[in-house]
């Protein structure tokens, strides 16, 4: 049996081989360990970035959460005072009228019906106009809607369903209605204020007239009789020839005269 030598070139290349296949697998794990290095880093940073974003998200969120409270806030007091307008149109006193360009009406109170003796629905889409007596219809007429905002407060006669005058005293003013420019009419009843007005008036003349005869009463007593007297004493002094009796008489017409003045004095005073 021949034992084999070991060759030496066999060893070194062995050698070689090994040392290259180490060499290999560290260049590869430097390789790995840096690439997982740098995927950790930009992993760190897109988890950065993506704080940053959620951060931004939620601030965004936030303001839109106020923003929405703001505009849920702002819907329900425009619920409110729609409410309110239409509680305050409803139970209004004084009639109220919203008219269209062209003057129909477009929503009533029931004060206008209860005024006018009209069905509510009956005015709806008639004119305003159309309630409003012959002779002023003109009036009403001239109110344009570029010319209401300078109108001042009128007064006019309406005809209710019995063809009744009722005098009124009627407002302008220009809002948006059903998103349209339009007209609001405040129509007010003044026939109470008319009859007081008149009332007063009457006392007015009634004193006038008493005054007046209270007036000539004084002059038709008090200075009747006293220039009847003065003209009765130029009467008696003319007539007279002796100069005692005409100076007597003239001392009477004297006081006399100075009664007539008192009584004038007296009459002035009490007007």
């Amino acid at each position: 049996v021949v034992d084999a030598a070991v060759d030496p070139s066999a060893f070194r290349n062995e050698k070689v081989i090994w040392l290259g296949r180490i060499s290999l697998y560290l260049f590869l794990m430097f390789i790995v360990i840096g690439g997982v290095g740098r995927l950790q880093h930009s992993f760190l940073k897109s988890i950065q970035e993506l704080n940053k974003s959620n951060h931004t998200l939620n601030q965004y969120n936030d303001e839109l959460v106020r923003q929405l409270e703001y505009t849920r806030e702002m819907e329900n007091r425009v619920v409110e005072k729609e409410i309110n307008f239409k509680k305050l149109f409803d139970e209004s006193n004084d009639g109220i009228m919203v008219c269209d360009s062209e003057g129909r009406i477009q929503e009533a109170n029931q004060s206008v019906a209860t005024l006018l003796n009209y069905p509510k629905t009956f005015l709806l889409g008639n004119r305003a106009t159309d309630f409003v007596v012959p002779d002023e219809k003109r009036l009403v007429n001239q109110l344009a809607l570029d010319h209401i905002q300078n109108a001042q407060v009128r007064e006019l006669h309406l005809l209710n369903k019995q063809g009744n005058r009722i005098p009124v005293e009627v407002n302008y003013s220009i809002i948006y209605f059903n998103e349209k420019k339009s007209i609001l009419v405040t129509i007010r009843d003044i026939r109470e204020r008319k009859q007081t007005e008149q009332k007063l008036l009457h006392a007015v003349i009634q004193a006038e007239e008493n005054e007046r005869s209270r007036f000539a009463k004084d002059l038709h007593d008090d200075l009747g009789p006293i220039l009847s007297s003065i003209k009765m004493y130029v009467q008696s002094m003319r007539q007279r020839e002796d100069s005692e009796e005409k100076k007597e008489l003239f001392g009477q017409l004297i006081s006399t005269v100075d009664d007539s003045i008192k009584s004038i004095r007296r009459i002035s005073y009490n007007l």
